[in-house]
């Protein structure tokens, strides 16, 4: 289930007038969509956890196509926890200079589907040990603190970037060896892609076609 706190309230979403939806056990995957005929998304306060175990601990996909809304101007968060997977397919709609920080925990998997989906920016996403983080593209507004000990795993779309160096985000917190690059990350017409930490930034280099490393 996914819930959001508000005055120790728990709740799954507001509608426009502010009517909170009531939390029921799942037992499958389900979409966060917009209600129709309205004009907000997801409106969240304060804190909020996505868990992507079901009742009975299966893992689950929860796909988040509601555009997220931070309305308040103080700060926020959100949870990613569980073993399944949270699909983001829009941009957050932060206001007030809200600051969104998310974490991850578990072994979840956060992932982007589109280029410009984010569940917001500035402040620092942190990846637990054996969590997941899929990019569209090879770039993250957020600080990235890694994991100090464990690793966690980054799947980039490169697919339609160019060759060389491309810098996915600043990283705050981690050692080096605490982030791998998925070996499913997609490169076009067979190019490779490496994963590397350089002057306190996360970055995905794509090797031109053809080239050949020789290590002596």
């Amino acid at each position: 289930m996914y819930r959001g706190q508000e005055s120790s309230i728990y709740v799954i979403g507001r509608s426009d007038a502010g009517n909170h939806e009531t939390i029921r056990p799942w037992y499958s995957d389900f979409t966060i969509g917009k209600r129709p005929g309205t004009a907000a998304g997801l409106r969240f306060y304060g804190e909020v956890e996505f868990c992507t175990d079901d009742e009975s601990g299966t893992r689950r996909t929860i796909t988040l196509e509601a555009k997220m809304q931070v309305l308040e101007d103080k700060t926020a968060a959100i949870a990613v926890s569980g073993t399944g997977t949270l699909k983001v397919t829009q941009p957050a709609d932060i206001r007030n200079n809200v600051q969104v920080s998310v974490t991850l925990t578990n072994t979840a998997t956060l992932k982007y589907t589109t280029a410009d989906a984010t569940l917001g920016s500035g402040a620092a996403m942190t990846l637990g040990a054996g969590t997941k983080l899929w990019l569209n593209t090879a770039t993250l507004s957020n600080t990235l603190n890694l994991p100090t000990e464990g690793t966690a795993t980054i799947r980039i779309d490169g697919a339609k970037l160019s060759a060389g160096d491309h810098v996915i985000a600043t990283v705050g917190t981690g050692a080096t060896a605490n982030v791998v690059l998925d070996p499913a990350s997609t490169v076009l017409d067979g190019r490779k892609g490496s994963l590397r930490i350089e002057g306190g930034s996360l970055v995905f280099n794509v090797m031109s076609k053809g080239m050949i490393l020789i290590v002596k």
